[in-house]
């Protein structure tokens, strides 16, 4: 424990410099956070005002890579050289250590508790919405007080629905492990964001590279509409329960449904956690489809990815939502940081 605990020290140290530094794009609100020396303005078209650059140059200077950045790009790579030494993160590790106990019930009763949660919380919006008088055929975004509203009707009977399909599994099935919560693995969970979120980061930079690469710009510091509303808008209180429900619901929802339900079935259908892993990080990724740019995409399937790996190790429902919860609050702090 005395190397494991001296890696995590070091990880929160390097890790919330990075924070306050490095860029990085991410969801479910998705931020390419820059310091004030490399932010630029804006073209019409979304793009930044040197963003064209010469015909040589594919990526961006390596010179203008700031030290910070550098550290959170070595101590990534140093962070994960450890998983890897300690057998966490090695192809077979999950088999060598044993999988992760799915109890009694079959892979399809939690895929339907995967759905069903999905489509409450859907509908409880849609009520929401149709009841304040909005026109679902409207392409405009709402406003902060009817995207609050909605937020608190989804995420409350999203919320309100995991956790009675969570009773219910238990009762049913008593030997699956990860879906009791036990408050203090939300500590655990706290060190888990510290290893997982510069690794994070150093892929959200390579993945701005590449977006550069491929279409010659970089993309915009604030890629998510929720996100955008919150910036521009942070004297009205509506727009902090936005971030509430981005913060706290969102994480409890989407954990719920990705991980203890899909992942939950896949692992039980298959008794191959990797493959499990993957399948679910590419549909948390794809569902943002059309909300993120496609370059943080890439971030987001590997936060799910990270998270993934978290909820089959510790075998806890906290830890995955509790690096979620920091995962999104600290794209919020970044965002109103850099405003």
């Amino acid at each position: 424990m005395g190397f494991t605990a001296w890696i995590v020290a070091l990880a929160i140290a390097l890790g919330a410099g990075g924070l306050t530094k490095a860029e990085t794009g991410c969801a479910p609100l998705t931020i390419a956070a820059e310091s004030a020396q490399t932010a630029a303005p804006s073209l019409t078209d979304g793009r930044s005002a040197d963003a064209v650059p010469a015909a040589s140059h594919k990526i961006p200077s390596f010179e203008g890579i700031t030290p910070v950045q550098w550290a959170v790009l070595g101590l990534a790579a140093a962070l994960l050289g450890v998983l890897w030494w300690r057998d966490v993160i090695r192809p077979g590790s999950f088999r060598r250590n044993g999988l992760r106990k799915t109890g009694e019930l079959g892979a399809l009763v939690w895929v339907f508790g995967a759905i069903a949660t999905f489509l409450i919380a859907q509908i409880g919006g849609t009520i929401a919405l149709v009841g304040l008088g909005v026109k679902l055929s409207e392409t405009d975004t709402p406003g902060p007080r009817v995207q609050g509203l909605y937020a608190i009707v989804s995420y409350g009977m999203g919320i309100t629905a995991a956790g009675v399909l969570l009773g219910l599994f238990r009762r049913a099935s008593p030997g699956a492990e990860g879906i009791t919560p036990r408050w203090k693995d939300g500590l655990w969970g706290v060190l888990a964001f510290a290893i997982i979120m510069p690794i994070v980061m150093s892929v959200s930079q390579l993945s701005v590279w590449l977006a550069w690469a491929v279409e010659r710009w970089y993309p915009e510091p604030i890629a998510h509409k929720t996100l955008q509303e919150i910036v521009d808008n942070p004297s009205n209180p509506w727009v902090w329960v936005m971030a509430a429900g981005a913060v706290v619901g969102a994480p409890i929802v989407e954990e719920f449904v990705y991980r203890v339900c899909l992942q939950g079935a896949l692992v039980r259908a298959t008794k191959r956690a990797w493959l499990s892993i993957l399948v679910v990080s590419t549909l948390f990724a794809l569902a943002h489809w059309g909300r993120v740019p496609w370059h943080a995409m890439i971030t987001l399937g590997f936060l799910g990815c990270a998270i993934g790996v978290a909820y089959e190790r510790t075998r806890s429902l906290l830890v995955p939502i509790t690096v979620h919860v920091l995962f999104n609050a600290a794209n919020i702090a970044m965002a109103l940081f850099f405003k």
